[in-house]
């Protein structure tokens, strides 16, 4: 790419952020992924802070790209579903306009009965026969056994009906209780272990009735009042939006019939369009080495319409990674994850203006900007030279740096390691650097080990960690940053330095190092 191409991608870049915050937006429309909804005290709490959020900023519709649920039980569905119309009651935002929800399916909404299942693994002949054989005492035999019999309760409570509960419910008591009834005769509790056969199939059967993967046709409605289909299409105020489920892509990740069906929509050139599946369409958002990609039947599709926009979730990876947004010839976003525990709570605002779109990345753990937002044109020519491309960032991103005077200092887990032969835990602690610019945002901190030899430098040991709170707002970084080196990755009686480099997602920035160390 020449650097005219290069220098007019950041000339426009910048005047469509200007342009884009001066017009009113068209379309306005909020994007979640991998919420993964359990059936449990307060599950759905943090999807209803974002929808709410998402109200406060007048969405004409919202995008789920997958993972909805947890495990596919009908009562995880019913909670989203609940969330949803509590906040957008008969489809309507808080001031009465009509706001449209695209719902699409992921790995835990089509099979994710078998991770119900799994919190049952130990309730097997084999567990309780090792256990009953093993060297410990009756007691902890029986509070073992206890034990896994109580997760099974909590499984069974918080994914099947109550009705369709209670006999497995009656089997696991019954169970315990004869564990607990043999005392100290070990070989009637492993007597017993045929028995834990029977219930765990008796409750497999149950998950697999609970789940609402074969229940489509009755459950979409019923939840969400429109019919379920492998694939969607709905026009939003003028805008196309096409989305794929997960039975028609799956593990292998192929997209079967994606390009027909987006033929037969018969969408219009002079607009962008916003597709959306699970896994991210493969050699775009977040590289080549993400883990989630399909196998690239969809970004074979995609690549002849320079106008769609992809969104896409399964990875969890966060978006303040600046390759997030992938440019090539068509336009692919990742949409992080929304988690319901941890830190990792993010989403998307999208506004679409008469010539351009503009993606703010939001941090609903702390409901502020993650980073700044992201404004390309909303339509392309083919050959266009697109400002997101990674090629035109790697070539035009300054690398973050530390500051004149950043130091990073060091603390010893013993600190008379030093000269003895013998190396100790090493802790480094050093302030956060200052981001670049063109995608030069800070992303990671490379820490090598450096020792000197005849023919210079030689890099002994390299490691690689996000800044504290990478999930969050910049804001809630902290202003400095610790990581520790284990003994064990050390080197002993030879002279070394810990040298730190700030890297965005396209450049390292310059290190700074710690005076010599030897152990």
């Amino acid at each position: 790419m020449t650097f005219k191409k290069i220098l007019f991608a950041a000339v426009l870049a910048a005047a469509m952020a200007i342009s884009a915050s001066a017009d009113k937006p068209n379309l306005v429309f909020g994007v979640l992924s991998d919420t993964h909804i359990e059936n449990v005290p307060g599950g759905s709490d943090v999807l209803i802070d974002a929808l709410q959020w998402f109200d406060k900023q007048k969405v004409d519709a919202v995008v789920f790209s997958g993972d909805m649920t947890d495990k596919t039980m009908i009562l995880e569905l019913e909670c989203f579903a609940k969330a949803w119309h509590s906040v957008f009651k008969d489809g309507k935002r808080s001031d009465g306009e009509p706001v449209a929800h695209m719902l699409i399916t992921g790995n835990h909404d089509d099979e994710g009965a078998i991770y119900a299942s799994s919190k049952l693994r130990d309730l097997t002949p084999k567990t309780i026969q090792r256990l009953a054989n093993g060297k410990t005492s009756a007691d902890k035999v029986r509070q073992s056994i206890s034990n896994i019999v109580a997760k099974a309760e909590r499984a069974v409570v918080e994914n099947i009906a109550k009705e369709k509960a209670e006999p497995v419910l009656k089997m696991l008591s019954a169970f315990n209780e004869s564990v607990y009834k043999a005392g100290t005769n070990i070989s009637q509790i492993a007597a017993l272990a045929p028995e834990a056969a029977t219930i765990k199939a008796t409750a497999d059967k149950a998950f697999k009735e609970a789940a609402f993967v074969d229940k489509f046709k009755t459950e979409w409605p019923r939840l969400f009042g429109e019919e379920y289909s492998s694939f969607f299409h709905k026009n939003i105020k003028g805008y196309d939006f096409i989305g794929a489920n997960w039975d028609f892509i799956g593990w292998i990740g192929k997209a079967e019939g994606i390009e027909e069906y987006i033929v037969s929509c018969n969408l219009p050139t002079d607009k962008p369009f916003f597709y959306i599946q699970h896994p991210h369409p493969r050699g775009t958002c977040h590289g080549n080495k993400v883990w989630g990609q399909d196998n690239g039947s969809t970004t074979s599709v995609l690549v002849k319409y320079p106008n769609a926009v992809a969104f896409s979730g399964h990875s969890h990876s966060s978006i303040h990674d600046e390759k997030t947004i992938w440019q090539g010839e068509f336009t692919s976003i990742g949409c992080g994850s929304l988690s319901p525990s941890g830190k990792s709570r993010q989403g998307l605002l999208v506004s679409v203006f008469d010539k351009t779109i503009e993606v703010r990345r939001i941090d609903f753990y702390n409901h502020q900007d993650l980073a700044p937002k992201w404004v390309f044109p909303a339509t392309y020519a083919k050959g266009d030279v697109r400002p997101y491309s990674f090629d035109v960032r790697s070539s035009q991103s300054k690398p973050p740096a530390f500051a004149e005077n950043a130091k990073v200092t060091l603390q010893l887990a013993n600190p008379k390691a030093l000269n003895s032969g013998k190396a100790c835990d090493i802790t480094l602690t050093f302030p956060h650097a200052n981001d670049g610019n063109s995608g030069g945002i800070l992303a990671n901190y490379t820490i090598v080990v450096e020792v000197e030899d005849e023919n210079g430098t030689k890099a002994l040991l390299t490691k690689v960690t996000p800044p504290n709170n990478f999930f969050w707002a910049r804001s809630h970084w902290g202003e400095t940053q610790t990581f520790t080196l284990a003994a064990k990755e050390l080197p002993v009686n030879k002279k070394f330095q810990i040298a730190v480099y700030p890297c965005s997602a396209f450049s390292k920035g310059e290190a700074i190092k710690t005076a010599p160390i030897t152990f």
